[in-house]
């Protein structure tokens, strides 16, 4: 599991992971889009292990109650799948022009975003 999914995975409690960020593992069959058998059985891999996969920008869940009380959320805003910064940039660009996402301070790293509100 990688960084930014181990953190959706606390926040939500979804084992999932983005399809860009999937084909680094090589585990990825590009033309199914799932999990490639073959590669797996060569190196003798359980794929049941492996996260679900998603589109980058997908809605994964809510934070969790209890999770976004410890953090001081209020409401619980929805999770939605990262990805490969140039993957996941059309869909931010999409987000900030509708209004959804305003950008963070520029001492604060590019990617990172926050919901209008």
């Amino acid at each position: 599991m990688l960084v930014h999914d181990y953190i959706v995975y606390k926040l939500t409690g979804e084992v999932v992971t983005d399809y860009s960020n999937a084909s680094r593992t090589m585990l990825l069959d590009l033309s199914s889009r799932s999990w490639c058998d073959e590669i797996a059985a060569e190196f003798n891999l359980d794929l049941s292990l492996m996260p679900d996969l998603v589109n980058s920008g997908e809605v994964v869940g809510e934070i969790r109650g209890n999770v976004a009380e410890k953090l001081g959320i209020r409401s619980n805003p929805l999770v939605v799948a990262g990805g490969g910064t140039s993957n996941a940039l059309p869909s931010h660009r999409e987000l900030l022009m509708r209004g959804v996402l305003s950008p963070l301070p520029e001492r604060a790293h590019s990617w990172w975003l926050r919901l209008r509100g």
